[in-house]
């Protein structure tokens, strides 16, 4: 009997919603002295972007005080400075310190290392298709 597409798609969200919940369980007590991965995510986002503060409450889809806090945080851990426009000081782009950048790498590491073990149970040929699938999904929902 073939399963209704809802049927499908509720399955899929289950899966999703347990693998993600097992992966950070499984290493909840493994983080890099307190960079969790919205952290370690808004560094990459910082790194790549050099963006303004309501960009990254746009891209980590919360609200902007939200972002300040997180931005505050990540500040005075010296991972993060903010850089004041010099033709217009309202404008403050953010940028990764140099020991952001070593954070970041070592969480990244960490992270990389992580998935490696999830990704265990996978042949070559499982992975390859899992990145296609997801990379599928990236490209339609932009």
């Amino acid at each position: 009997m073939a399963k209704s597409r809802e049927e499908t798609t509720n399955r899929a969200i289950s899966l999703i919603f347990s693998v993600s919940r097992m992966i950070k369980e499984k290493y909840r007590n493994e983080r890099q002295e307190n960079i969790s991965g919205v952290k370690l995510e808004t560094l990459r986002y910082i790194k790549e972007n050099k963006p303004l503060m309501k960009d990254i409450a746009e891209y980590l889809s919360v609200a902007p005080p939200s972002a300040t806090s997180l931005i505050n945080h990540l500040v005075e851990a010296k991972l993060v400075e903010r850089i004041r426009d010099g033709n217009d000081r309202r404008i403050v782009r953010m940028n990764i310190t140099s020991f952001g950048e070593k954070k970041f790498t070592q969480g990244m590491t960490m992270v990389a290392d992580r998935m490696k073990k999830v990704l265990s149970p996978l042949n070559a040929s499982e992975k390859e298709n899992l990145i296609k699938i997801l990379e599928k999904i990236s490209r339609t929902n932009d």
